[in-house]
């Protein structure tokens, strides 16, 4: 029997473990990013996604997800596009010889497995989720955001709840996935139309990712239905202020965003 499931066999034991990670997640974590909040919106704490505050207005970008219908055609295709990268494609940005205009990293696991590989993309802005300064010392040219995690990590398969920010300076909502942060700083980027790719959000297959980065995630049979619930919450902001969100992923589950063929779009470069 693994520790794990010893754990959760003595009634007494879990329900102790369960009162640490309470009093760890949402009391300690909280409160420190809570202040830290305040700091930033008095001035007394600096603010590091200030800079690219509507930087990019009117452009457009490219969400590159990892589904498994992504190809190394499609990322080469971007090179000369507004990009955000994500989690174990640095393997394939390094491999092809460039790096995305900026890569995002949140889940803490993911991150200590790549982040040796990231030191190999000098020239991207890496944009990393607050949270993981629990974890690991960050790079300081790293572009931290202010992750606020919600209940997730203790309740990731309760009722299903987030918001979209509308200053990620303050705050950027956790939606069960990086791309649903990547989309919130895109548009506080000021990019008015956003093209995700590689968004299969099918996991029928054995391949779930095209890349993988060997972290599994626990929670992994309600994926789907979680990420389904945060893009429906970034469709009614997008449709709310004016932004375009289009999916131009080849195939996949994903149908809450308008589906445009990927290479017309590119073809009018």
């Amino acid at each position: 029997m693994s520790l794990k499931s010893y754990v959760k066999s003595n009634k007494v034991l879990y329900k102790g473990v369960l009162a640490v990670r309470y009093v760890q997640y949402n009391i300690l974590r909280r409160a420190v990013f809570e202040t830290n909040a305040v700091l930033r919106k008095v001035g007394l704490q600096k603010d590091p996604l200030e800079r690219f505050h509507n930087r990019y207005a009117g452009e457009r970008c490219f969400i590159i997800a990892t589904g498994p219908s992504l190809t190394m055609n499609d990322i080469e295709s971007l090179r000369n596009e507004y990009t955000f990268g994500m989690n174990s494609l640095a393997k394939a940005f390094i491999e092809l010889g460039w790096g995305p205009t900026f890569y995002g990293i949140q889940d803490h696991r993911v991150y200590l497995s790549m982040k040796d590989t990231l030191s190999e993309m000098p020239d991207t802005i890496q944009l990393l989720g607050s949270n993981l300064k629990w974890y690991a010392k960050l790079p300081e040219n790293a572009v931290v955001f202010p992750l606020d995690l919600l209940n997730h990590e203790m309740h990731p398969d309760d009722s299903y709840n987030t918001k979209f920010s509308d200053n990620c300076s303050e705050r950027v909502y956790d939606g069960y996935s990086i791309t649903y942060s990547l989309i919130q700083l895109a548009v506080y980027f000021g990019f008015s139309e956003i093209y995700l790719i590689g968004a299969d959000c099918g996991y029928g297959g054995e391949k779930r990712h095209f890349i993988e980065h060997g972290v599994v995630d626990p929670h992994f049979s309600s994926a789907q239905q979680r990420q389904f619930f945060s893009y429906s919450i970034a469709k009614e902001y997008a449709d709310a202020n004016g932004v375009k969100i289009f999916n131009s992923t080849r195939g996949g589950a994903l149908e809450i965003f308008p589906r445009v063929d990927f290479d017309s779009i590119i073809k009018k470069m």
